[in-house]
């Protein structure tokens, strides 16, 4: 282990120690998401459908996939950790569809996080596979190890394109996917982009953090006013700019994000800055997912 890495794993562990009890019960959030951003659930444009014609999507075997289409509840990881799956309309198991993961804050479960974030319509009416899971309390290196398992296991029971899987989450659901990024854990399934959102990671922890390589596009999304994590989101946009030598000059996009300029081959790093404090899942639904649908490995 680098000496870089080394010392970035010592600062994650105060982080681990800290995030357990981040996050206030998810009912609250959820009504201040469905308040803020109810239209994220309308089908959404043409232009946030995952690119599925080149290159061509992937396949599977016939009969190599036995999960079930539509709602299915209950699932469990190796170690018990539960997990929920939604498939979208016309399911087709030999076809790999874009699958997205999203990880609950603390407080939440994969049950609340649906009508929490409000991503399940519009996702699967773009094609997406989406799966939510449970909350790890406390939050700890195995267990994020655990969650990290979950993409290659939906991936061996429904039609997957490892291309274009997504990670998203709230809090210490985005905690997750830096820990696990950092540490390798999700090196059997990569993620082709990344969408953290009020992520308990700050500049001191990220200041000897390794950058992800080949570049990982990545939308930070933070409130302005999370006082739980104040200006963390500013300080993880700063490390990504300094990763992938991006210039401090922004592009604004149609849905309210700003898009970093001049960043290195490979490079996408956007800037979703809402209103609000840490409780509310961002009403950035539709820029995520058209986010998502512009990359794949």
């Amino acid at each position: 282990m680098t000496r870089t890495v080394a010392l970035w794993l010592a600062l994650c562990v105060a982080v681990l120690a800290a995030c357990s009890d981040d996050t206030p019960a998810l009912d609250g959030g959820a009504r201040d998401q469905r308040a803020e951003g109810a239209a994220s659930d309308a089908t959404p444009p043409d232009a946030i459908t995952p690119d599925t014609t080149s290159p061509p999507a992937a396949r599977c075997a016939a009969g190599s996939r036995a999960g079930a289409a539509g709602s299915t509840d209950g699932h469990q990881t190796a170690t018990g950790l539960g997990y929920n799956v939604r498939t979208p309309p016309g399911y087709d198991p030999t076809v790999g569809h874009p699958l997205i993961v999203v990880f609950a804050g603390a407080g939440g479960s994969a049950g609340t996080m649906e009508p929490y974030t409000g991503l399940t319509n519009p996702a699967l009416a773009a094609g997406y596979i989406i799966a939510y899971a449970d909350h790890v309390s406390p939050l700890s290196y195995k267990g994020v190890e655990d969650l990290a398992t979950i993409p290659g296991d939906i991936a061996a029971t429904w039609c997957v394109d490892k291309a274009r899987i997504y990670l998203t989450g709230h809090s210490d659901g985005g905690s997750v996917i830096y820990i696990g990024l950092f540490r390798g854990y999700f090196a059997a399934t990569p993620p082709a982009a990344i969408a953290p959102s009020a992520a308990g990671i700050n500049a001191a922890v990220l200041a000897n953090a390794p950058c992800p390589a080949p570049p990982l596009p990545v939308m930070v999304l933070h409130a302005s006013n999370d006082t739980l994590f104040p200006g963390f989101g500013r300080e993880a946009l700063a490390f990504w700019n300094a990763c992938y030598q991006c210039s401090v000059t922004t592009t604004a996009d149609l849905q309210g994000c700003v898009r970093q300029s001049g960043c290195g081959p490979g490079a996408d790093v956007r800037f979703c800055e809402t209103d609000g404090g840490h409780g509310g899942w961002p009403a950035k639904n539709d820029a995520m997912l058209a986010f998502f649908g512009q990359h794949r490995r």
